[in-house]
C-alpha cells in the first residue's frame, strides 16, 4: 500500500520480491505445486494455425517466427521526424559497439537482425531518443498465446507493448545489459486478448546505448492430436478443425469446408452485404453528406476497390461516402439493439471497410436520441486499394448494459477527393434487435461533462435576436472587433485554440438578456453535484445567476450567482444539485458543465417542523425557511428535500440579536429504548459561511439534562447539503437533541432537513427529571469522640479511621466514599460544565475580570474568526490549573491521559506539571498544532501527596486559545489484594501481586512497590539501559553520519523532543536522541548497536520506548544484523507518533548469533526530534560474552609473555589483573599509563577518554586569548601546553554536559587522594563536578561551578578514600547556551595503592579483612581459590561448604543427589552424572577441580543426545525470600569446539516461574573456570543448574565445587563464624573437623578434604615429591622444569605464583630466585644453575605430560624438552599465540625491484645463518640435532616460521655471541 506524497520528484520503487522457505502454500488448492506449473507448460504445443497477421495483401498470414533473413516480415519501423528506427542489417556489418552481437540469434555471422543504436545518426544532444517496431494486426485463435523474441542490449530501455484497438492493454520492460549475448524472451499474452498489435520500443540513454531483436515470433498453444473437442471460445468446423468463435459469419471462409459461413449457422448474426439495400440500417438524414449505394463498379472509376467484398466482383454492392463538401461527415445508424441477458461476453460488430488517404471511420453506440454517443472505436488507417476487415467490442457503460442501443457508424472525409466504403456489417449473435424505440432524453451517467470543444453539447442562447447572445467560440477564432469581449484562453486546454461559451454583444440597449439554457435533464440522485468554470471581469461586468427550472413549474429557484467583477481569471463553482425526481434544466442569465450522480434522502419540514419541537430553554428558536436565508454568503439558497427554493428546511439565524455562541436547541419526539441492534438517526446539515460555529447532536434521558454528546462539527462545510447517519442505543427512552450555536460574525446560519429515525419507535411518555445530588453534610461541630491520629483521615458517617495516604487514591476506603469526595475524578470530559474538582489558584475578584488570562469551561474548544476581538487586554501570561491532591500508591502503574488543543497564530506553550516535594516538568508543547484535538499520554508512576497541573502561557497577543479535554487517570487505583497465588508464568511482587514475567525489568513499576524493577533482581541484563548516565552495552557506530545523543530532561527543549524521560517520568532523568536541525542534512544516520545476541536464545524479546514527534521527523529502524552481515528489519516508523512515550515489544530469532541496531535519521523540516529510552533485553537473551569474561586478545607478538600476560615497554610481562591497580607492576608504568590515571596531558590523554552520547566533549588543547578557553595551561604556564577543556558548540545548550572518564581501577587505599587544576572564568565557562562510579551507582564528591575573577588556574583536594571496581568522571555542564572553555590539567592521583596498606578500613562493611589487610567482597571466601595473598579467605569453610546445596561430589556414598540435596529434574532429556577424569579429547587433559584430595566431579555430556538435549539438576530445598544476600559459587569445566552447548543458572520462584541468572556458551578458557551468581527473590526460591546441549556431538560440560554463601540459609547477614577448634588443633579448611595440630603438614591425611596437607611449606621437600619436582598444594607433584614456565601446571597456579615479572626466550629458563634466565646450552649439562628445585636439570630424558600445549610436538634434545609448535604458537611450551602475516613483503608493483633486492638479502641471510649453524654442530660432537624449540623441524618448510618479527636462534649449542646479536638484529 503506497500512501500519497507531496513531493512532485519523490519515486518508490520495488523489486525482487520474494518469500523465504518457511512459508509454505496452504491446503487449500489456491497455489498450484510447481510441478503442476510445469506439466501445463509442457503441455503446450505451438501451432501457426492458431494465429494470423493482417497482411498487407488484406489476406491473413500464419505467424511464422521472423528472423528478418529476407525482408521485415509484417514489422514495420515507425519513425518521426527527429527520431531514430530500427534498421534490418546483416551481422557482419553493423558498425562495431562495444555490446554488439557480431552473429544472429542462431549464431550466423551472415544472418541479419534488427536494431537500434546511439552511434547510428546520434549526437549527445538527442539522449533518450526512442525507436518503435510495429507489427501489423494479429489474431490469436488458440487457447494462450505466446510472444517470443530474442534481444542483445546495452544502456537502454526496452518495452513491449500490446495495443487493442488503440488502447494499451499491458507491456514488458527490459532494461538489462546482455554483454553481447542473446537473450531470450517468451511472455505470455493475457488469455482475454484474442485482437491485439505489438510494438517494440527502444529507448537510447548513452552514446553506447545498443538494442538488436531477433526470430520474433508470435504463436499459439494448440490441443494435443487426442484431443478432438474445441474449447468454451471456439467453433467447432464440419471437418473437425477449430476455430476462434469471433471468426465465425465474418465473411471470410475460415474453416476449410466454409462451415464458419454457413447462412445456417449465420441465422442469429444481423449481417447486412447491401446487395440488396440497406438491410434495416439507416443513414443519419440530419448531415451534410449522406451515404450512397454502389452496385457494379468499372475499374478505375472511382477512388474504391475494383470489386466488392462480399462476392469479389465488381458488379456487387456496397456503400461509400464522397465528398460534397471539404470536410463531410455522414452516419449510419443500425435498427436499435440489445445485449441478451445471457450473453457473458460483449457484442462485436465486424465490417470490411476501404479508407483512402484524409478519411477516417468512428464507430459509436447511444442509449438515447438526445444523449451522448459513446465511442467504441476509431479506424484511421489508408488501406489504398483493398478492402480491410475490422472487429470491435461494443462496451456498454455502467449501468446501461441492458439498455437498448443504437450502433453507429460515423465516416469523415477531409478533402475532396477522399472516399469511405463499407461492406458486410455483421454483429455477433450476443445482440438481437429489440423492438423497443430510444427514449427522447438520455439516463445520465455518473459522470458527465463537456468542454465546448467539439460542439455546444446541447446548451443554446434561449432568448436571441437583441445582440447579447451566449456563442460558443475560441479567442483565435474571433475578430479583432470582439476579442476583447472574450477571455484570452479557455480554461480546458489553456490556449487561444481552446473552445468555451460567452457572451457576445454586437450592439447596446437596454434589458439585454443573455440566457443560456442546458439540455433537459430527466433526474438526478442526492449527491448530484454541478461544477462549471467561469469568466468574470470587466468594470461594469454586472451579475450572472444560475436557475433551476422543473419541467412542470413556472417557478425558478436560483441556485448560484456572482456579482462583481473576478479579475483576470478562470474560478470554479460547485453547486449541490441534490435529488431532482423530475425532469428539469439549468438556466445561466447572463462555463464546461459537469453533472453527477448519487444517493437517496429521508424526511423534510414541508409541512412544518413534523412532532419535533423547539426547546424553551435555548437561548432562541430554529427558523423555517424556503429559498436562500437573508444574508448573503451564507446558508443554503434551496432546501434539500425538493432541491428547489420551494422546499423548506430549519436554519439558525446568526445576525442580531443573536451573540456568539447563543444557542438553538430542537428537540425529537421521545423515542423507546432500544433493542441489542440500536437504531439510527439521519439527517443532512449545511454549514456555510465565513463564521460558522458548531452544529451538536446529543442524547438524553432526563428531560432537565442537555445528554450524552453524540455528534459535533465545527466551522465552514461549504456551500452542500451532508448527510450524516448515527447510530444510537439506549437501554432507557430517550430524545434526540439538536443544538446549533451561533459564531462571531453574521455569516453564520447553520440549516438542517430531512431528520429521520429508522428502526426506532415512539415512547408514548415523558422523560424524568434527574434527581440533582443531595447537598454534602456538614460536619457538625460538635463531634463524637473518636481516636483518629494527625496522621489519619476521618470518614464523615461513621468516624471511622483511614491511612492519610488512602484518601484520593481512587479506591473508596470509607464506607461512605467520603475519601474520594473532595478528590479529582478519574474521569472528566467537562460536558456538565463541571471542573471535576480542578481548580485554578486565582482570587475570586480575579476570576471575574476579564482580563485575567484564564481556563475556563467551553473557552477554546475551537478557533473563531474574530475571537480576537473577545480577548483581554492586559498582560495576564500565564494560566493554571491544578488538580487536588491526589495519592497513587501501591497501584500497577498511574498512567494520566488526556487531549489538547492548540490553535492560533500567538500560541506560545502547554506544561503538565507534577508537584510533590519537588515540581517536576512532566510533558510539554510549544506553538500552534492545528485545528485538531491530539492526544497526550503521561505515565505517573507511583505518586503520593501530589498534584498536577496543567499551566499554560501565552504568546505575545490573544490570537489563540490553548484546550484540555477528557482528562482521565488510569490505573490509578490501589491493586487488590491477591487472593490467588501466581502461576508459573508470572513474577510474585514483595508485595505478594503477580504481574506477568515480561513485565518483569522494564523500567515500569508494575509491582506497585518497585520489587519487579530492583537492581538485585535486574541487575543480570547486560542489554537493559535507562541512558541514565551512559549508554549501557549499546555502543555508538564508528563509521555513521553523527551519534545519539544522551540528553538531560532538566535541559530546555529547543525543539519537540520529550519534556521528561520515561524511566523516571520527571525533568530529572535521561534519555538518547537525535534532532531534524541544522546542521544536519536530511536522511543522515546515527546507530547504536546491541551486544551480540546468541542465536542459541529462546523466547528473547527486546522491549523498548520512543518518542516521535514533529512535523519534519525522519525515520526510526530498528534492525537485526548477523555475524554475516545479513540484515532484516524489524520496525520502521517514518511519520510522526504522537507527543508522548510509546512502548513496543518485538519477538528476536535468527539462524545465526546477531546485534541490534537502532537506526535514526533526520527527518527533511526542522522540527521532529527522535528519542529512545528504558531499552530491554529480556534474560533470555543469551549474550555471546555475558558472566565470563573474555580473555583480552594477546598483542602481536613483540616479546614472550606467556598467554595471559602483557608486555611492558621495558620488555617486562605483567598479568592483566595487575593493570590500572596503582601498582607499577612494570618498573616504567606501563600498567597504569592508559588507565585515566595521574596525567599533565603533555603527551596525550593518559586514558582519560569522553563518553560515547554526550552532546559536546572535553577537547585536549592549548591556551588562546581569543577563544573561550584558558589563555595558559598550568603545566608549563604559556600557551604551548595543554589542558582539557569543554568545548563551545554552535548549537549548544546550557546545561548539556560531557563525560571525561577513567577506565575501571580495581582497588584504592584508604588514603587516596586525587587533586588537579581548574579553571573557571568570566568568559570560559561552565560547571565542574567529580562523580566516583561503582557498581552501587554514582555519587557526586566535589562541585565547583563560581567564576574566578583573577582568571587563574585554582587547585581541588579530593579524598577518594576506600573503593573497588570504580571509575573516576569529571563531568562538566555548559552554564551558558553556546558556552564552554571551562579547563582541567594536571590530575595527580596520592597514596592510591593498596601495597603496604595497614588501614583496616573496606570499602563495605561486609567486605573480608584478610590478615594481610587486603580487602575482598565476602561472596568471595571459601569459593575453592585463594583471593587473599596469605590464604586467609579460604581458611575456615565448613560453613559454607555444609550449606544446603553446596556440594564438592566427593560424597562417599552412593547417592550423590542425596548427599548434595540436589534433584535431577525427571522432565529433562538427560542426567548429570559423577565422573572423575575430563575425556581426552580435552585441549588439556584434566581431574576433578576439588583442592586437598578431591577426585570427583559432576558431569554430561552430548553422545548419543538429541536436539534440545537438556539436562538439570536442582536445589531439593527452597532458599528462603532474601535481596542481594545470597551468592552461589561453583567452578565449571566446557569442551565445546563449536560453542554451542549453554551452562546456565536459574533461581525458581515458588510460583514455579523459572528466571535465568547467569549463563555462558561454548566457554572459550582451557581448564575449571570460575562463577558466581547473586541470587535474590521476593519468594522462596530454588537454585537449578541446566545444560543445554541442542543435540551437537562432542560437547562436554562439567560442574564441581559448588557453594551457596550462609546468607542463602538465612537470608540475613551472617558473621564469619570462629574456628571451633582449639588452639593445639588444627581446623580442617572444607569439612567440620578438627585434627591435631601435629598433624599437619606430616605427609599424613587426618582431614577428610585433605586440606592438613595443603599449602605446606616448600621447604623441607615434603617427601612426596623429589628434589626435581615442585609440590602443588593439592599434594600433586610436577616437574621443576615446569616452574615460572608462563604455564600454570597446577590447581592453584602456584607455580607461576611465586615468580617474577621475569621473561626468557630461546630455550631460556626463569631462575625465580635470582631473578635471572638459564639459557639453553645451560640446561641438562650436570650442574644446577638454579636452586629452585634444580629447574634446569629437570626431565632431561623425558618430556612432562602435556609439555606441548596447542599442537605441539615434544622433542628430546641433548639440552632436554624442546617443543615443535604448530603455525600461530610459539613459546617454549607453544603457549605464546600470535598472528604471522600472510606475507611480509607486500608492496605495489612500482616497487617490485626493491622488494627483489631485500628478498635477496633476507634469504642470504638465512642461508647464511644455517650454514654456520651447521658448521658449528659439525664441530661439535654432540650436536647432531638442528632443531629450534619454537619452529620444530628446521628442514621442514611447513614449521617455517614466515615473520621476521620472531625469528630465533636454531644453534642452542653455541654461547651467545656474535649469533645471537644476529638473532637479536633479525628480530
Amino acid at each position: 500500500q503506497m500512501a500519497s506524497t507531496y513531493e512532485q520528484d519523490e519515486v518508490i520503487a520495488i523489486d525482487d520480491i520474494s518469500f523465504s522457505s518457511g512459508c509454505l502454500p496452504a491446503n487449500d488448492g489456491i497455489l498450484l505445486c510447481q510441478e503442476a506449473l510445469n506439466t501445463e507448460r509442457e503441455l503446450c504445443h505451438p501451432d501457426t494455425d492458431l494465429c494470423r497477421f493482417d497482411a498487407t495483401d488484406e489476406e491473413l498470414r500464419l505467424c511464422q517466427a521472423c528472423g528478418f533473413e529476407f525482408d521485415m516480415c509484417e514489422w514495420t519501423s515507425e519513425a518521426s521526424a527527429g527520431q531514430i528506427s530500427w534498421m534490418r542489417t546483416k551481422a557482419r556489418e553493423i558498425p562495431a559497439f562495444e555490446s554488439t552481437p557480431q552473429q544472429d540469434q542462431g549464431g550466423d555471422d551472415e544472418g541479419y537482425y534488427v536494431w537500434v543504436g546511439a552511434k547510428h545518426a546520434f549526437t549527445l544532444n538527442h539522449l533518450d531518443s526512442r525507436a518503435y517496431l510495429n507489427s501489423s494486426v494479429c489474431h490469436c485463435l488458440g487457447k494462450s498465446c505466446h510472444l517470443q523474441f530474442y534481444y542483445a542490449m546495452e544502456s537502454s530501455v526496452l518495452r513491449v507493448r500490446l495495443y487493442n484497438n488503440k488502447e494499451e492493454e499491458i507491456f514488458w520492460t527490459y532494461n538489462i545489459s546482455t554483454h553481447s549475448q542473446w537473450v531470450k524472451a517468451d511472455v505470455l499474452i493475457p488469455e482475454d486478448l484474442k485482437t491485439f498489435k505489438i510494438i517494440f520500443e527502444g529507448t537510447l540513454l548513452s552514446q553506447r546505448s545498443f538494442i538488436a531483436l531477433d526470430h520474433l515470433w508470435v504463436y499459439a498453444c494448440g490441443q494435443t492430436p487426442s484431443r478432438k473437442l474445441c474449447s468454451a471460445g471456439e467453433f467447432p468446423c464440419t471437418s473437425g478443425q477449430c476455430i476462434a468463435k469471433e471468426s465465425v459469419c465474418d465473411s471470410r471462409q475460415d474453416c476449410s469446408d466454409e462451415s464458419d459461413e454457413d447462412p445456417a449457422t449465420c441465422s442469429k448474426h444481423l449481417t447486412c452485404d447491401f446487395e440488396s439495400g440497406f438491410c434495416g440500417w439507416e443513414p443519419f438524414l440530419t448531415e451534410d453528406s449522406h451515404w450512397k449505394l454502389m452496385k457494379g463498379l468499372n475499374n478505375g472509376e472511382h477512388h474504391f476497390p475494383a470489386a466488392d467484398h462480399t462476392a469479389n466482383i465488381n458488379h456487387g454492392s456496397f456503400i461509400y461516402l464522397e465528398a460534397q463538401r471539404s470536410p463531410g461527415v455522414a452516419k449510419l445508424g443500425s435498427p436499435v439493439l440489445t445485449k441478451l441477458l445471457t450473453a457473458s461476453t460483449p457484442c462485436q460488430v465486424q465490417f470490411w471497410y476501404h479508407l483512402s488517404q484524409h478519411s477516417n471511420l468512428s464507430v459509436f453506440t447511444r442509449t438515447s436520441l438526445d444523449g451522448n454517443l459513446q465511442k467504441q472505436g476509431k479506424i484511421i488507417r489508408f488501406s489504398e486499394s483493398q478492402w480491410s476487415h475490422a472487429k470491435i467490442d461494443l462496451i456498454a457503460e455502467a449501468g446501461e448494459s441492458t439498455l437498448p442501443f443504437q450502433l453507429i457508424l460515423e465516416a469523415t472525409v477531409l478533402s475532396s477527393n477522399a472516399t469511405v466504403a463499407l461492406d458486410d456489417i455483421s454483429v455477433s449473435q450476443e445482440c438481437e434487435i429489440s423492438y423497443k424505440s430510444l427514449p427522447r432524453t438520455s439516463t445520465q451517467s455518473k459522470f458527465s461533462k463537456c468542454d465546448f470543444e467539439a460542439n455546444s453539447c446541447g446548451w443554446f442562447e434561449a432568448i436571441s435576436g437583441d445582440h447579447f447572445d451566449w456563442i460558443r467560440s475560441s479567442q483565435s477564432e474571433l475578430s479583432a472587433d470582439f476579442e476583447h469581449q472574450a477571455p484570452p484562453r479557455d480554461h480546458s486546454l489553456n490556449t487561444s485554440q481552446g473552445h468555451f461559451m460567452f457572451i457576445l454583444k454586437k450592439s447596446s440597449s437596454l434589458w439585454q438578456v443573455a440566457k443560456l439554457q442546458s439540455p433537459t435533464f430527466s433526474q438526478t440522485g442526492p449527491g448530484c453535484i454541478l461544477s462549471f468554470w467561469f469568466y468574470n471581469y470587466g468594470l461594469s461586468v454586472g451579475a450572472a445567476e444560475l436557475q433551476l427550472h422543473m419541467e412542470n413549474s413556472h417557478d425558478s429557484t436560483v441556485i448560484w450567482r456572482v456579482l462583481y467583477n473576478q479579475d483576470k481569471q478562470w474560478l470554479e463553482a460547485t453547486i449541490q444539485l441534490g435529488r431532482l425526481s423530475q425532469p428539469f434544466h439549468l438556466s445561466l442569465d447572463k462555463v464546461s458543465l459537469g453533472i453527477y450522480d448519487g444517493v437517496s434522502l429521508q424526511r423534510n419540514f414541508e409541512t412544518g417542523i413534523c412532532n419535533w419541537e423547539q426547546d424553551a430553554k435555548d437561548d432562541f428558536d430554529w427558523t423555517r425557511n424556503q429559498g436562500p436565508t437573508p444574508t448573503l454568503n451564507t446558508g443554503p439558497m434551496k432546501d434539500n428535500t425538493l432541491g428547489t427554493a420551494k422546499g423548506h428546511y430549519l436554519y439558525i439565524e446568526s445576525s442580531e440579536p443573536q451573540a456568539f455562541q447563543d444557542s438553538a436547541a430542537l428537540l425529537s419526539p421521545i423515542l423507546n429504548a432500544t433493542d441489542t441492534k440500536g437504531c439510527t438517526f439521519r439527517f443532512y446539515y449545511h454549514m456555510f459561511g465565513k463564521r460558522i460555529y458548531r452544529l451538536a447532536m446529543y442524547q438524553r434521558i432526563w428531560s432537565d439534562s442537555r445528554g450524552q454528546l453524540l455528534w459535533q462539527i465545527f466551522g465552514n462545510q461549504g456551500n452542500r447539503w451532508i448527510r450524516k447517519h448515527l447510530n444510537i442505543s439506549s437501554r432507557q427512552p430517550f430524545q434526540i437533541l439538536v443544538e446549533a450555536s451561533v459564531g462571531d460574525g453574521f455569516t453564520g446560519d447553520i440549516a438542517i432537513d430531512d431528520l429521520s429515525f429508522m428502526d426506532c419507535t415512539l415512547y408514548p411518555g415523558n422523560l424524568p427529571a434527574d434527581l440533582p445530588t443531595p447537598p454534602e453534610t456538614s460536619v457538625p461541630v460538635t463531634l463524637p469522640p473518636r481516636n483518629c491520629t494527625d496522621n489519619e483521615f476521618v470518614c464523615r458517617s461513621d468516624d471511622h479511621c483511614i491511612e492519610k495516604m488512602q484518601k484520593c487514591d481512587f479506591k473508596y476506603d470509607c464506607p461512605d466514599k467520603s475519601d474520594e469526595a473532595s478528590c479529582v475524578m478519574e474521569v472528566c470530559s467537562f460536558e456538565k460544565r463541571s471542573l471535576c474538582k480542578w481548580y485554578q489558584p486565582i482570587p475570586v475578584h480575579l476570576l471575574q475580570d476579564s482580563n485575567t488570562f484564564r481556563w475556563g469551561l467551553g473557552n477554546g474548544i475551537s478557533i473563531h474568526h474574530g475571537e480576537e476581538n473577545h480577548r483581554p487586554s492586559v498582560d495576564h501570561t500565564h494560566a493554571a490549573l491544578l488538580s487536588p491532591i491526589l495519592n497513587a500508591t501501591d497501584t500497577k502503574g498511574c498512567t494520566f491521559r488526556f487531549y489538547y488543543h492548540m490553535f492560533g497564530k500567538r500560541i506560545y506553550r502547554l506544561v503538565l506539571i507534577k508537584k510533590d516535594n519537588v515540581t517536576s516538568k512532566l510533558w510539554a508543547q510549544t506553538g500552534q498544532q492545528g485545528a485538531q484535538w491530539k492526544r497526550a499520554e503521561v505515565f505517573l508512576g507511583i505518586r503520593s501527596h501530589t498534584q498536577i497541573v496543567f499551566r499554560a502561557k501565552r504568546g505575545i497577543s490573544y490570537i489563540g486559545d490553548v484546550a484540555v479535554d477528557d482528562i482521565s487517570f488510569q490505573d490509578c487505583s490501589p491493586l487488590l489484594s491477591p487472593e490467588r497465588k501466581c502461576t508459573a508464568h508470572e513474577f510474585m511482587c514483595a508485595n505478594k501481586h503477580c504481574i506477568a514475567k515480561d513485565k518483569l525489568c522494564d523500567f515500569v513499576n508494575d509491582c506497585a512497590d518497585n520489587s519487579d524493577e530492583t537492581t538485585f533482581i535486574c541487575r543480570t541484563s547486560r542489554g537493559r539501559c535507562d541512558f541514565e548516565f551512559d549508554l549501557c552495552s549499546w555502543e555508538q557506530e564508528k563509521d555513521e553520519d553523527f551519534d545519539w545523543n544522551l540528553k538531560a530532561s532538566s535541559i530546555p527543549a529547543a525543539g519537540t523532543e520529550p519534556a521528561a524521560d520515561h524511566t523516571l517520568g520527571n525533568s530529572s532523568g535521561h534519555y538518547i536522541f537525535i534532532k531534524s536541525l541544522f546542521p544536519r542534512q536530511p536522511m543522515r544516520a546515527a546507530r547504536i548497536s546491541s551486544p551480540v545476541i546468541s542465536k542459541r536464545s529462546k523466547n528473547c524479546k527486546i522491549i523498548f520506548h520512543y518518542h516521535m514527534y514533529g512535523n519534519g521527523i525522519g525515520v526510526l529502524t530498528l534492525m537485526q544484523v548477523s555475524v554475516t552481515n545479513q540484515t532484516k528489519v524489524l520496525l520502521n516508523l517514518t511519520v510522526e507518533q504522537g507527543n508522548f512515550w510509546r512502548r513496543e515489544e518485538l519477538s528476536l530469532f535468527g539462524d545465526e548469533d546477531f546485534q541490534l541496531k537502532f537506526e535514526g535519521r533526520v527527518g527533511k523540516g526542522q522540527r521532529g526530534d527522535i528519542a529512545l529510552d528504558d531499552i530491554v533485553l529480556t534474560e533470555n537473551c543469551l549474550s555471546l560474552h555475558d558472566s565470563v569474561q573474555e580473555e583480552l586478545a594477546v598483542p602481536l607478538p613483540t616479546g614472550f609473555c606467556p598467554l595471559g600476560y602483557k608486555e611492558c615497554q621495558n620488555g617486562k610481562c605483567y598479568r592483566l589483573e595487575q593493570s590500572c591497580n596503582f601498582v607499577d607492576n612494570c618498573g616504567d608504568n606501563t600498567d597504569e599509563n592508559e588507565c585515566g590515571s595521574s596525567c599533565t596531558f603533555e603527551k596525550g590523554w593518559c586514558g582519560w577518554q569522553n563518553s560515547q552520547a554526550d552532546n559536546f566533549d572535553w577537547v585536549l588543547g592549548v591556551g588562546s586569548h581569543q577563544s573561550l578557553r584558558p589563555p595558559k595551561d598550568h603545566t608549563l604556564g604559556n600557551e604551548n601546553g595543554h589542558f582539557m577543556y569543554l568545548e563551545a558548540t554552535p548549537v549548544g545548550l546550557r546545561g548539556d554536559k560531557a563525560h571525561l572518564r577513567s577506565t575501571m581501577w580495581r582497588e584504592s587505599s584508604a588514603a587516596c587522594t586525587m587533586s588537579f587544576w581548574y579553571f573557571i572564568s568570566a568568559k570560559a565557562t561552565g560547571s565542574i563536578q567529580i562523580l566516583i562510579k561503582t557498581e552501587k551507582g554514582l555519587s557526586k564528591v566535589w562541585q565547583e561551578s563560581k567564576q574566578n575573577p583573577g582568571n587563574h588556574w585554582q587547585k581541588a583536594d579530593i579524598l577518594l578514600g576506600k573503593l573497588r571496581n570504580f571509575e573516576v568522571i569529571f563531568q562538566g555542564i555548559r552554564t551558558r547556551d553556546l558556552g564552554g572553555g571551562a579547563a582541567i590539567d594536571d590530575i595527580e592521583f596520592k597514596n592510591c595503592t593498596t601495597v603496604g596498606e595497614i588501614s583496616e578500613v573496606c570499602p563495605e562493611i561486609t567486605d573480608f579483612l584478610c590478615r594481610d589487610k587486603k580487602c575482598i567482597a565476602s561472596h568471595l571466601l571459601c569459593d575453592y581459590k585463594p583471593d587473599c595473598s596469605d590464604r586467609s579467605d579460604e581458611a575456615h569453610c565448613a560453613q559454607y561448604t555444609s550449606t544446603t546445596g553446596s556440594c564438592n561430589f566427593e560424597t562417599s556414598s552412593g547417592n550423590w543427589t542425596t548427599a548434595c540435596s540436589l534433584t535431577q529434574d525427571s522432565e529433562d532429556d538427560l542426567d548429570w552424572a559423577i565422573g572423575s577424569r575430563i575425556p581426552a579429547k580435552a585441549l588439556l587433559p584434566d581431574s576433578d577441580h576439588t583442592p586437598g584430595s578431591g577426585q570427583h566431579f559432576l558431569y554430561v555430556n552430548s553422545s548419543g543426545s538429541k536436539e534440545g538435549s537438556v539436562a538439570r539438576i536442582t536445589t531439593s530445598k527452597s532458599f528462603p525470600a532474601s535481596l542481594g544476600m545470597c551468592t552461589v559459587r561453583f567452578w565449571f569445566y566446557m569442551i565445546d569446539p563449536r560453542s554451542m552447548g549453554i551452562l546456565k543458572v536459574y533461581t525458581i520462584e515458588e510460583s514455579g516461574l523459572n528466571i535465568l541468572v547467569w549463563s555462558v556458551i561454548g566457554n572459550k578458557r582451557m581448564g575449571w573456570t570460575y562463577g558466581y551468581v547473586p541470587l535474590s527473590s521476593n519468594s522462596p526460591f530454588k537454585v537449578a543448574f541446566e545444560a543445554d546441549l541442542d543435540g551437537n556431538e562432542d560437547i562436554f560440560i562439567a560442574l564441581d565445587d559448588i557453594s551457596f554463601t550462609p546468607e542463602c540459609v538465612t537470608g540475613v547477614p551472617v558473621p564469619v563464624q570462629p574456628s571451633p577448634c582449639e588452639a593445639d588443633q588444627f581446623s580442617c579448611i572444607y569439612t567440620l573437623q578438627c585434627v591435631p595440630l601435629s598433624g599437619k603438614c606430616d605427609g599424613h591425611e587426618d582431614c577428610i578434604d585433605g586440606s592438613d596437607e595443603m599449602d605446606c611449606p616448600l621447604s623441607p621437600t615434603p617427601p612426596l615429591c623429589s628434589n626435581m619436582e615442585f609440590p602443588c598444594s593439592t599434594d600433586e607433584c610436577i616437574p621443576s622444569l615446569l616452574l615460572c614456565d608462563g604455564v600454570p601446571d597446577c590447581h592453584f597456579n602456584e607455580d607461576e605464583l611465586i615468580c617474577s615479572n621475569k621473561s626468557c626466550s630461546n630455550g631460556a629458563l626463569v631462575c625465580a630466585s635470582s631473578n635471572s634466565c638459564i639459557p639453553a646450552h645451560q640446561r641438562c649439562d650436570g650442574f644446577a644453575n638454579c636452586m629452585d628445585f634444580q629447574l634446569d636439570e629437570s626431565s632431561c630424558s623425558e618430556c612432562p605430560l602435556n609439555y606441548c600445549r596447542n599442537g605441539g610436538t615434544c622433542v628430546v634434545e641433548k639440552n632436554g624438552p624442546m617443543c615443535r609448535c604448530r603455525q600461530g604458537w610459539k613459546g617454549n611450551r607453544c603457549h605464546i599465540k600470535f598472528n604471522p602475516p600472510t606475507t611480509d613483503f607486500t608492496y605495489t608493483q612500482n616497487n617490485t625491484w626493491t622488494l627483489l633486492g631485500i628478498g635477496l638479502a633476507f634469504l642470504m641471510t638465512h642461508i647464511t645463518v644455517a650454514v654456520l649453524g651447521f658448521l658449528a654442530n659439525r664441530k661439535r660432537s654432540g650436536n647432531c640435532a638442528f632443531v629450534s624449540p619454537v619452529y620444530g623441524n628446521w628442514s621442514n618448510p611447513e614449521k617455517t616460521e614466515s615473520s621476521v618479527y620472531s625469528f630465533s636462534n636454531p644453534l642452542y649449542g653455541t654461547t651467545s655471541g656474535s649469533l645471537e646479536t644476529l638473532s637479536h638484529h633479525l628480530k
